[in-house]
């Protein structure tokens, strides 16, 4: 519990949450290099990462235009994070546009299912 608090007060914020996100980026990062040494893929970089996930979530489904301008703005936080969570909707620029909330009742109450297949695709 010291340890928890004395890293949270740091001025870098190491919270456990903000600790767990750094894993899991970190993970994801691991994975692509392992998948490049090992099965001879390209090394791909965020962006071409982030479209290559997000080409598979788009394939044999139809969304909205409304779902695609969140898919637009899931699409560059996993650049910057590569990963995506139900607790960054509480950040700019999903907060501007209603949150977790809206984005959830945009996509007919299915957004966490959502996040976990684009998390795997950007694994995979």
């Amino acid at each position: 519990r010291d340890l928890r608090l004395k890293l949270a007060s740091r001025p870098e914020r190491f919270t456990e949450q903000n600790l767990r996100r750094a894993y899991h980026r970190e993970l994801a990062d691991i994975i692509s290099m392992v998948r490049h040494a090992a099965l001879n893929e390209p090394l791909l970089d965020a962006p071409e990462r982030v479209d290559k996930a997000l080409v598979h979530i788009r394939e044999g489904k139809k969304f909205t235009p409304e779902q695609e301008k969140w898919l637009e703005l899931i699409r560059d936080h996993l650049v910057e994070n590569l990963v995506v969570e139900e607790d960054d909707f509480k950040l700019i620029p999903f907060s501007r546009h209603g949150g977790w909330n809206r984005a959830n009742k945009v996509f007919n109450g299915k957004l966490k299912e959502l996040l976990k297949e684009i998390n795997v695709r950007m694994t995979s």
